[in-house]
């Protein structure tokens, strides 16, 4: 990735920048420098790269996610925030702020990524809004809003996450130095955020969780299986057997249920058809009944002259209404005449109102012509009034400008007095700065540097030579120890075989006597066992029925007297106490065996180690055998003697004697260079004091040419303000008309300018309302003509109107829209009057025909038919139809009942008198009940046989799945006693110490450009970073015993390491460093800045420098110089010194 273009605005304290990577000057620079005051805004930069990178920033990330309310002074508002929120990076007192970054990603493409936040409407005292992150491919002609694809899309164009950017770029020398000071239980946590290894501790973690709950998930399906009941043959055979037996007998329950219900439902279906023919019978009977009564011939008589007379009753409602409506009529037409002189009287008003604007008019003419020959002016008073207020402020700005002027007259020569002090106080300085130089020099001269080099040269080789002497050394105390130990395990090997040898024999004896008295002990089992047969309870019975004398059928022998029950027991109590007896010596035989075997499984187990021991010993005594001779034949020693030992002792003393010489020309040396060093040091206070004075010149003859350059901006203005002032004036007076207006100084335009607007105004409003009422009078004409119109057509329909006479009231602003109004309800009016009487005319012509037509109806039967209501009427034929409907019904039921009931009785089965309903229903019930008893014991033995056979497939798979629960937690297990624990630490440190060896190596080659007197390294096992210090001898030590300055070259080695040790970093070409540079003397800082410039050509990376060492700014000419305008802002320049 390559950077190209930052721009930043409101983003902590710069205020607004723009710095661009692929222009001169810091595109050619392999190092630059961002310098200035402490608190300026130089780390700013790197925010915000990384905000728009990544939508955070390092300082955040490493804070704590605490939460704290901000409240604003100017208003109530409360906001709570997180302290590591990315927002808060917007400056103070404003209202939004971004951060741009254009770069050309490492797939080539071109990338702008842009970073915004901002207030509620932008406003000073509105609430803090989400941040909005876009990212746009400019190749491509992509854009990404979604901080998911923004993120995915970075890691695709940039190749880090923002952890691995900010190890990467951002280097960190400085958890580095952290590192080396902390404990041995610190240094793991800090490794791990530094090279990013945390995936480790959560892996190993991972696989302790995961071998939990795979043991957890074993012993869990072990405790079901065990759970799970499983029914023998014998079991199942029998259950079947028992429900082939209950199917019968349920069989014959069915049956016999069957004929049962039949019978019922017979008697019951004919039952219900006799009950039911005697009901419709009934029913059919009651309403003939009903429809031959006099009331009922009545109703029909009264609907047969309804319907004969609905044509004159309708005639009849038709007159009623009509007369109704005639009413009607006759009063909306005095509404109407009631309206008709409103209007007159309104418009007779209207009429005078339209006289009284003719004279109005009138009288405007005149007032406007006595002012005529001020129109001009008048018209043209905007300019005018424009012109005298320029006019009043060119006298404003003239007198401004005179004291400005004053004022610059005296500040001139305090300042010029100030430059002059800081020259001489200039001069002087670089005085002292030379003197110190040419001191410098001298010493410089009279230092043997060739000398000190030679030294160190042979010191270094004196050293490698006392490794090799003492790695001999140390290598062959290592034989001996070797040869030692081979010699004790073979002893051992001896001694063990030796005793297996004894134990042999031994065993042997002890297995030929556990099988004799296994032998004794069944034999004498076996006869305890026809002893017990001989006194059983049928043996007894026969013994008791024998005499003395006779022979005993069982045992054979002959009865001597008559036995009791106590002989009985007394017969087996001797041969029981002998078969205990010979079973303890079998059992101690056997356990003295079983004793004897394990010995010998631990005899032969033991020499197997001891042999394998014995052969590693001796495979081990012959590497390091092979070890010694190569490390003596390097020590210049070709074979070894009894006296090798000595020999290399003395080559060890004469080595360190040497060193001890050599030591102390260097210590007298180091102090000629220390020297040395504190007149650079001095020097270089001296060239800050230098650099100091010139800056405040510069500051001071900056702020006189600032006050030259003002003074002569003041007079120029001035002048132009005269003159465009005397131009305004020539332009302006010649078009004020008043006769008393007069072109003196002394007179305030301010009075002419309020005498021109309030006349200006006057005029305008006079000639406004001469315009208004022109324009009202015109249009007064054209409504009184329309009017005068509408008035003769309201006449025209009702005669009788035009006798009235008008009386003046108030106006009417929509008077036109009600003579319309009173127009067409008149004629609407006129048309149903004519309409009312035709109809009249024709109802009355229908009533005499249908009269005549009718003779036996009379006038009376017409009107009593017609105080009748239609609901009346209905509810009697509803009721009379109602009637004849049922009568219809019941008599089809009762035909359809008598049909059932004659073929039911083709179907009548055989019927005993003991076939009673009641009888019937319980002989069911008791069916019923057996036949539930029947099919529960058939349902339970075929859920057992089921649940037995979900059992054994359950069974099954649960041991194919415990056999694969099982397998799988043997092999986790396996894993997590390999990597495996609660916190993961047994990964962690595993991974952690190949990653600490791979960086020492990348960072030893760094350290080696920096410095040839250290060398870094770390035990097995340990994080504890050692140094190999090759100017003693190649000691080694902590590196935490490291000064500022050399900690500061070991740290900033293992930062380099770092950001090298990701194949990925080699996709961004700019590194950042910012700590530590002002621990360095100058030498070593000239050597840091010769390996920077170095890691330029050899991987085409740049360096950004973050620092404000005066020694820096003189080496590092490209500079991106951050300086503060005021307390809370600061603006950036790019600068390339000479």
């Amino acid at each position: 990735m390559k950077l190209k273009k930052l721009i930043l605005k409101n983003i902590a304290s710069i205020e607004d920048a723009e710095i661009c990577f692929d222009q001169n000057p810091l595109d050619n620079e392999p190092v630059f420098l961002i310098c200035g005051n402490t608190g300026s805004g130089k780390t700013t930069i790197l925010d915000g790269i990384c905000l728009a990178l990544y939508n955070a920033t390092p300082r955040m990330d490493k804070t704590a996610k605490e939460t704290y309310t901000d409240i604003s002074d100017q208003n109530d508002r409360r906001e709570d925030f997180t302290i590591n929120d990315c927002r808060l990076l917007m400056r103070r007192n404003t209202a939004e702020a971004w951060s741009i970054l254009e770069f050309t990603g490492s797939n080539e493409h071109e990338y702008r990524a842009e970073w915004y936040v901002a207030r509620a409407h932008k406003r000073l005292n509105g609430n803090l809004q989400k941040v909005k992150w876009t990212l746009e491919d400019l190749t491509e002609q992509k854009t990404w809003t979604k901080a998911t694809e923004i993120g995915q899309e970075i890691l695709h164009a940039v190749g880090l996450t923002f952890a691995q950017y900010c190890r990467t770029a951002l280097l960190a020398q400085g958890d580095f130095t952290q590192f080396l000071q902390s404990k041995e239980t610190e240094k793991s946590e800090i490794l791990e955020k530094l090279t990013g290894t945390e995936i480790y501790s959560q892996i190993g973690a991972k696989i302790f969780a995961l071998t939990r709950d795979k043991k957890r998930n074993y012993e869990e399906q072990q405790q079901r299986l065990g759970d799970i009941k499983i029914l023998s043959e014998e079991e199942v055979g029998q259950i079947l057997a028992e429900i082939e037996k209950q199917k019968q007998e349920l069989k014959s329950k069915e049956l016999e249920q069957e004929e049962i219900r039949r019978k019922s439902e017979w008697i019951k279906q004919n039952l219900e058809l006799t009950l039911n023919i005697e009901q419709y019978r009934k029913k059919q009977e009651e309403i003939e009944r009903q429809l031959n009564e006099p009331e009922c011939k009545t109703k029909e008589k009264i609907l047969s002259l309804w319907t004969e007379t609905e044509d004159i009753r309708n005639i009849i409602r038709q007159k009623q209404r009509l007369i109704q409506d005639r009413e009607t009529c006759h009063e909306k037409r005095k509404q109407l005449t009631e309206t008709y002189h409103q209007l007159m009287n309104t418009y007779s008003t209207w009429l005078s109102g339209l006289q009284q604007r003719h004279l109005e008019l009138e009288k405007l003419g005149h007032e406007l012509k006595a002012t005529a020959n001020l129109k001009p002016m008048f018209e043209q008073s905007q300019t005018i009034l424009g012109n005298l207020r320029n006019l009043m402020r060119f006298d404003e700005r003239i007198e401004s400008h005179n004291k400005e002027l004053k004022n610059l007259s005296e500040q001139l020569p305090k300042h010029q007095n100030r430059l002059q002090e800081w020259l001489t106080k200039q001069k002087t300085g670089e005085q002292r700065l030379a003197e110190q130089q040419k001191s410098i020099t001298d010493i410089g001269n009279h230092l043997g540097k060739d000398e000190y080099i030679l030294l160190q040269d042979e010191q270094k080789k004196l050293t490698e030579e006392l490794v090799r002497l003492t790695q001999a050394q140390q290598i062959i105390l290592l034989l001996r120890e070797k040869v030692e130990q081979r010699q004790k395990s073979a002893n051992e090997l001896q001694l063990t075989q030796e005793k297996l040898k004894q134990h042999i024999p031994l065993e042997e004896e002890t297995r030929k006597a556990a099988a004799k008295a296994a032998e004794i002990f069944q034999q004498t089992e076996e006869l305890l066992e026809k002893q017990k047969l001989a006194l059983s309870d049928w043996a007894k019975e026969i013994r008791q029925r024998l005499h003395p004398g006779d022979t005993c059928p069982v045992c054979g022998n002959r009865v001597e007297a008559n036995l009791r029950e106590e002989d009985f027991q007394s017969a087996l109590a001797p041969l029981q106490q002998e078969l205990e007896r010979k079973k303890k010596e079998k059992e101690q035989i056997e356990k003295k065996l079983i004793e004897l075997q394990v010995q010998k499984e631990n005899f032969l187990e033991l020499s197997e180690k001891q042999k394998k021991k014995f052969e590693d010993d001796h495979a081990t005594y012959r590497t390091t055998y092979q070890q010694t001779v190569d490390a003596c034949a390097a020590c210049g020693i070709l074979q070894l003697q009894k006296e090798t030992q000595n020999l290399i002792n003395e080559k060890i003393q004469k080595n360190r004697d040497r060193q001890n010489e050599i030591g102390a020309r260097i210590k007298v040396l180091q102090e000629q260079i220390n020297l040395l060093h504190q007149k650079q040091q001095e020097k270089d206070r001296i060239q800050q004091e230098l650099e100091q004075i010139r800056r405040k010149a510069n500051e001071e003859e900056l702020r006189i040419n600032t006050l030259l350059q003002g003074q002569k901006e003041l007079q120029r203005t001035l002048l132009q303000d005269l003159q465009e002032k005397k131009t305004t004036e020539q332009a302006t007076y010649p078009q004020i008309l008043w006769e008393d207006f007069q072109m003196d100084t002394t007179v305030s335009p301010q009075i002419w300018i309020e005498r021109l607007e309030k006349e200006t105004a006057a005029y305008l409003q006079k000639t406004e309302r001469q315009k208004q009422i022109q324009e009202q009078i015109e249009l007064g004409e054209i409504q009184r003509k329309q009017t005068e119109r509408l008035r003769e057509m309201a006449v025209g329909i009702f005669p009788e109107w035009q006798d009235y006479v008008a009386v003046c009231e108030t106006e009417n602003p929509h008077q036109e829209t009600d003579w319309n109004e009173l127009i067409r309800s008149a004629n609407t009016l006129d048309e149903r009057i004519r309409h009312q009487e035709q109809e009249w005319q024709q109802a009355s012509i229908a009533e005499k025909a249908f009269l005549e037509s009718h003779p036996d109806i009379s006038k009376e039967k017409i009107e009593r038919m017609s105080t009748l209501s239609g609901t009346a009427v209905e509810s009697f034929r509803k009721e009379i139809q109602q009637q004849k409907d049922l009568l219809l019904q019941y008599h089809t039921n009762l035909q359809q009942s008598l049909k059932l009931r004659q073929e039911l009785l083709t179907r009548k089965p055989e019927l005993t008198e003991q076939d009673t309903p009641e009888l019937l229903n319980q002989a069911q019930k008791r069916l019923t009940d057996s036949i539930a008893q029947i099919h529960q014991h058939i349902g339970r033995n075929q859920a057992q046989l089921e649940n037995n056979t979900n059992n054994l497939k359950k069974s099954e798979d649960l041991r194919r799945e415990i056999e694969k629960c099982g397998n799988s937690y043997r092999q986790w297990f396996r894993l997590c006693t390999l990597f495996g624990d609660e916190k993961g630490k047994k990964f962690r440190n595993i991974a952690q110490s190949f990653v600490l060896k791979e960086l020492l190596e990348r960072a030893n080659f760094y350290l080696e450009k920096l410095t040839e007197r250290y060398e870094l390294s770390c035990q097995a096992g340990s994080l504890t970073i050692l140094l190999t210090d090759w100017y003693q001898g190649g000691v080694s030590r902590p590196a935490s015993t490291l000064s500022g300055g050399e900690g500061f070259l070991v740290s900033l080695s293992l930062a380099l390491g770092l950001s090298s040790l990701n194949r990925q970093s080699l996709s961004v070409d700019t590194l950042f460093i910012d700590e530590g540079f002002g621990t360095l003397s100058s030498d070593y800082l000239n050597v840091v800045m010769d390996t920077l410039e170095r890691l330029h050509q050899l991987g085409g990376k740049k360096v950004g420098i973050i620092s404000h060492v005066e020694g820096l700014r003189e080496r590092i000419k490209t500079q991106i110089q951050v300086k503060r305008i005021d307390q809370g802002r600061s603006r950036i320049e790019v600068k390339q010194e000479n």
